[in-house]
């Protein structure tokens, strides 16, 4: 039997012989501080965040900050789990309803994350034998 991670043992070495040449480690980087939408401090180093999930730039919006402490005040700062078992808060609902409503549409869904809106649209559009290219 082989060693588990024995298949990764090329990825290793790759990325040691490249780390050699002199080429900054990108596990490496350090956000200390966030000073706007688009800039922060990484390594000591003021930083363009070019990455983000800030895409309408609303991180320091004071609304969507008051929003926030409201929520951790009413919610805690816990998901309690996933939506499909004990996760989903009115907030979601509010926000499928008012994007359902917006674009005048039957229904409408919200994700945590880019990550889980790519899962749960690819695992549902495509079937067996579809190629998905990202």
């Amino acid at each position: 039997m082989s060693d588990l991670f024995s298949k990764f043992d090329d990825i290793i070495e790759m990325r040691r012989d490249l780390l050699a040449t002199g080429v900054e480690d990108p596990f490496n980087l350090v956000m200390e501080q966030v000073l706007s939408p688009t800039v922060a401090v990484c390594n000591g180093r003021e930083t363009i965040l070019l990455g983000t999930y800030n895409y309408m730039g609303m991180t320091f919006d004071p609304d969507v900050i008051e929003a926030g402490k409201d929520a951790l005040d009413r919610f805690g700062s816990g998901t309690t789990g996933s939506r499909v078992l004990n996760g989903t808060y009115i907030g979601h609902r509010e926000v499928e309803e008012a994007l359902k409503d917006f674009y005048a549409m039957d229904h409408a869904m919200v994700f945590s994350t880019g990550y889980q809106a790519n899962l749960g649209i690819i695992s549902t559009i495509a079937g067996k034998g579809d190629y998905v290219v990202l």
